[in-house]
């Protein structure tokens, strides 16, 4: 999976991209860097200290510098650790890494966020005990919070943060859970039980994720049917509270058309869009939403990358999209790319100004990636360009 920020050099935007990438039978960390009209200025495989490398995620420092998560393990060995870096604009690593999570933990999952000082809160999850984990990095690349155990048993969390705190959901035998830590400082939890669901034979889940805007939490997930009358599908849901009021509530389905022809309005939004799809009805709707993935608010609104079915002439192509909340609320859609493959692993990013910026894989084994988004300097850049928004291609 692509993992992507945007941050502000000299009032100018960047966006930076890691990804893995196989050449040779040997997999690498990508690390590609664009300025404001998508002109590549780093664009370079990661010399990393670890012999097999999985799942890099980025994110900024507040300096010069950006923060590098990666995870390893040793080759016939099946146990996952994980890794910390500092990488420079450059694309060079920073001194020497450090191991956040030593192997014998055996690392199954882990998420990121900014701590909104430059630094950064890392949660993971532990195949050894079944725990979940946090700690907290500084902007200088030190542990600032020493790792600490956050749930005794959970699944699949996931870490956000903004000024009100630092904020983690989770999945724990049927329960959606939630926590916030206002302090900003972690400690064990139980949390608030926010939704209930039930996985059938052959679903799978996607989730829970975060996302926060003004007063309101959103959290999401996705289940995808493999077996029976319903496979091949799948549907998003939501819940939506005040972030220091976490209760009990029943889901909402998420719904978007799946015709050709998207029903757009005009729609004045705090992010750089000017048109939105209002959401579909249970006939209309596409039999098959997935991946939900929020970006940062803008005042009271939340953006959420999204794939989905939609139709293609006479057939049915699995596209990226853009869902929009306000106020505790769906408000709506847009498709964000219309291509002729399966589109899958979209990431979401956006700036200081409301720009969006989305990037995700194409093909059945994610061999082709591109890059989309809606300032008017970028995307005038884009469309001059032959082969559009085309980031990378791969044999992997």
């Amino acid at each position: 999976q692509i993992d992507m920020l945007v941050s502000q050099e000299e009032e100018t935007p960047l966006t930076h991209f890691v990804w893995l990438q196989e050449e040779d039978d040997k997999y690498f960390v990508h690390y590609l860097q664009l300025d404001a009209v998508a002109k590549p200025l780093v664009d370079l495989n990661l010399q990393l200290p670890s012999e097999r490398v999985s799942r890099p995620q980025i994110a900024e420092t507040g300096g010069p510098n950006l923060h590098l998560l990666w995870s390893s393990r040793v080759d016939g060995r099946r146990e996952w650790d994980l890794q910390y870096g500092q990488i420079g604009l450059d694309g060079e690593l920073i001194g020497e890494s450090v191991e956040l999570v030593t192997t014998d933990r055996d690392m199954n999952n882990f998420t990121s966020a900014p701590d909104g000082r430059g630094g950064l809160y890392v949660v993971w999850e532990s195949g050894a005990d079944g725990g979940i984990y946090g700690i907290q990095i500084s902007p200088a690349g030190e542990i600032a919070q020493e790792t600490t155990l956050l749930v005794r048993k959970g699944d699949t969390s996931f870490v956000a943060s903004e000024g009100s705190g630092v904020f983690l959901v989770w999945f724990e035998q049927g329960d959606m859970r939630y926590a916030r830590w206002p302090d900003g400082r972690f400690a064990e939890t139980e949390g608030e039980v926010v939704a209930k669901i039930t996985l059938g034979t052959g679903q799978t889940l996607d989730g829970p994720v975060l996302g926060l805007s003004g007063d309101w939490a959103y959290v999401l997930w996705s289940t995808y049917n493999s077996s029976g009358l319903e496979a091949g599908t799948a549907s998003t849901k939501f819940v939506a509270f005040t972030q220091d009021a976490p209760t009990l509530l029943t889901e909402q389905t998420l719904r978007a058309s799946s015709a050709e022809e998207t029903p757009y309005i005009p729609y004045e939004s705090a992010y750089n869009i000017s048109q939105l799809a209002p959401p579909a009805s249970i006939r209309e709707s596409s039999g098959l939403m997935r991946q939900p993935r929020p970006t940062t608010a803008q005042g009271n609104e939340l953006a959420v990358a999204v794939t989905l079915i939609q139709e293609s002439r006479l057939d049915e192509v699995m596209q990226t999209g853009l869902l929009l909340f306000e106020d505790g609320e769906y408000s709506g859609y847009q498709m964000a790319g219309k291509t002729d493959s399966f589109s899958q692993e979209p990431a979401l990013a956006t700036d200081a100004d409301g720009n969006l910026y989305m990037a995700w894989r194409e093909g059945g084994r994610g061999s082709v990636a591109y890059y989309a988004l809606t300032s008017i300097e970028g995307s005038r850049a884009l469309d001059r360009m032959s082969g559009g928004c085309l980031l990378y291609t791969s044999d992997a």
